[in-house]
């Protein structure tokens, strides 16, 4: 018996003890746009020559620029890898982990980002049209997603939008919108700079744009063209880009409001120490409960100080300067929300906080400060509810 379980526990031996052990796993290997297969050491070798060449002037031919392009780098471990300024073009990024990596300038057309990782990776000046999109879920915790760009066609950059609509990132949504639009905003001022180049008479361009310019402009429309263009590329930055940067940060139009009222306090509060006509005047109803005061209209002005010891003098002051700057706010307050629609009347409602029954009235200097400053508050206004509500830039 013992001679016939021998057989039957080298069999054992042979067959279930080397399951039993740990199975090593096989060494990631990647492969060129030639199909040549490197191992992971040779790719650590490539990015180390890419840093020397970060830290060099960065000519697009050194040889120590990593070009990556067309390769296969499937599942590869890029994380805190710095590929800024790399080509990845064409290459095959299905489920590399590029987590915190520096992209700054990559080249991404036509590459196949399936499942990547690209979580706190520095996305700045990417080219991003790739053939598939990345994992969304991460892709929306990228960094400087607004900046990122595109050569040719932003249908990538549209289709990552919706993604990111569709699932909740309105945050990165709004990046993306802001991408879209900058670069949008950027063709606009390369037509009109390009207009000025070709079209501009001869004695306002410098010697450099006279040799780069050419004869495509026909001399009776450069002047309305250039206009134009110059105009829209103007008009969307100052009241789009200034004020939210496209919908990306709305409550930059509340700070705006908010340093609007405080400017316009102080200069309001100026113009009430001035002897001209310009001025604010305090004006009681016939009706009001003061009675001393019914009908009256006095215009605001800094109490005499009098005589008053020297010692008590700067505390007189500075209590005068107070209650002149209290009335310049208050003023301020009133035209920023100097805006209604049927019952509602906010500038109405600003008035009954006051103890008195009384109405403001501006005039000179003051009353076209008060002008700009309402319509300045009432786009502000409406700007935010429309950027932080809807998205009017999509």
């Amino acid at each position: 018996m013992k001679h016939a379980a021998a057989p039957l526990f080298l069999l054992f031996a042979i067959f279930l003890v080397p399951l039993a052990l740990p199975q090593q796993k096989p060494e990631w290997t990647w492969t060129d746009r030639n199909g040549h297969e490197y191992s992971k050491v040779e790719l650590d070798v490539i990015l180390a020559k890419h840093k020397e060449w970060l830290k060099s002037d960065r000519k697009p031919d050194d040889p120590r620029r990593a070009n990556l392009s067309e390769a296969d780098l499937r599942r590869a471990d890029l994380s805190l890898a710095n590929l800024s300024g790399a080509t990845l073009s064409s290459a095959n990024l299905g489920g590399a982990d590029l987590f915190a990596a520096e992209l700054v300038g990559v080249e991404l057309s036509e590459a196949d980002l399936a499942d990547a990782n690209f979580f706190g990776a520095d996305v700045r000046d990417v080219n991003f049209q790739p053939k598939t999109l990345p994992d969304v879920r991460r892709m929306a915790f990228a960094t400087n997603l607004e900046y990122m760009t595109h050569k040719g066609y932003p249908s990538a950059l549209f289709e990552l939008r919706k993604k990111f609509q569709e699932g909740g990132f309105r945050e990165a949504e709004r990046k993306i919108t802001y991408a879209l639009k900058r670069k949008e905003a950027k063709r606009e001022r390369e037509v009109a700079h390009n207009l000025w180049i070709h079209c501009a008479p001869d004695w306002l361009l410098t010697k450099a744009q006279k040799e780069t310019r050419g004869s495509i402009c026909p001399k009776e429309r450069w002047v309305p063209d250039f206009v134009v263009a110059y105009v829209e590329y103007g008009f969307s930055t100052v009241f789009f880009d200034w004020t939210s940067q496209y919908g990306m940060k709305p409550g930059r139009c509340i700070w705006i409001l908010f340093w609007t009222f405080v400017v316009c306090a102080l200069l309001y509060a100026g113009i009430i120490h001035l002897s001209g006509n310009s001025g604010l005047q305090r004006i009681y109803p016939a009706s009001g409960d003061n009675s001393a005061a019914k009908g009256r209209t006095e215009r605001v002005r800094p109490r005499p100080i009098g005589n008053v010891k020297w010692i008590k003098k700067p505390f007189v002051l500075v209590g005068r300067e107070w209650r002149v700057l209290r009335t310049a706010m208050f003023f301020s307050l009133m035209s920023a929300f100097n805006l209604g629609f049927r019952e509602i009347n906010f500038g109405r409602w600003i008035r009954m906080l006051t103890r008195e029954e009384f109405d403001f009235k501006a005039a000179g200097w003051a009353r076209v400060l008060a002008g700009v400053q309402s319509l300045i508050s009432f786009y502000m206004l409406v700007l935010w509810v429309l950027t932080y509500f809807g998205r009017p830039f999509e």
